[in-house]
């Protein structure tokens, strides 16, 4: 399927037990510093947190929330991760595994080449920040709406916008042949 039909049609699944949502620029927001998002070495508390926070909608306030709260369901569901030292390991590595496939299932975005002259050097805000407020100014959505919306339908709705302004979008093919000359 091509990136503007996963779009439409991706759907969460249930991780440990507990119904994530669609990813939103919310949860890209909240987990910026998470290593499935930041890079580095993921443990169990990483994926707890992640999966706690995907089963969240905007406006639930994440400052509310607290380490507490996301322990307290991590050992509810402890249970899920018990076994010898071999079995732990091998079951943490699956969720690591179903954890990346939902984000990887996300995480495509169409690309597109913009103008020389339409170009910016960037504020330095956070990419899922400017993702929400480009189609939150571009379309008659909520506020709600949009941090709610899966984080791949509101790139295909920014590139589409961006081609309106005269930004070449980038087919498949033409992305799989940058990407072999690397």
């Amino acid at each position: 399927m091509c990136i503007y039909q996963d779009a439409m049609t991706t759907f969460p699944p249930v991780l440990l037990g507990r119904q994530v949502k669609d990813l939103s620029a919310y949860h890209c927001l909240l987990l910026q510093d998470n290593p499935f998002i930041s890079g580095g070495k993921i443990n169990l508390q990483d994926c707890l947190e992640l999966i706690y926070i995907c089963s969240l909608s905007y406006p639930t306030r994440f400052d509310k929330l607290t380490d507490k709260d996301v322990k307290k369901w991590g050992k509810q569901n402890a249970y899920l991760l018990q076994g010898n030292e071999e079995c732990i390991t091998a079951k943490l590595d699956k969720l690591i595994e179903d954890i990346q496939a939902y984000l990887d299932s996300y995480l495509q975005f169409p690309r597109y080449w913009t103008k020389a002259n339409g170009s910016s050097k960037g504020t330095g805000l956070q990419w899922a920040f400017k993702l929400a407020a480009s189609v939150l100014a571009s379309f008659n959505l909520s506020e709600s709406d949009v941090w709610n919306m899966p984080i791949n339908r509101l790139a295909c709705y920014r590139a589409s916008i961006a081609e309106d302004l005269g930004a070449d979008v980038v087919s498949e093919e033409e992305l799989e042949a940058v990407r072999s000359l690397d």
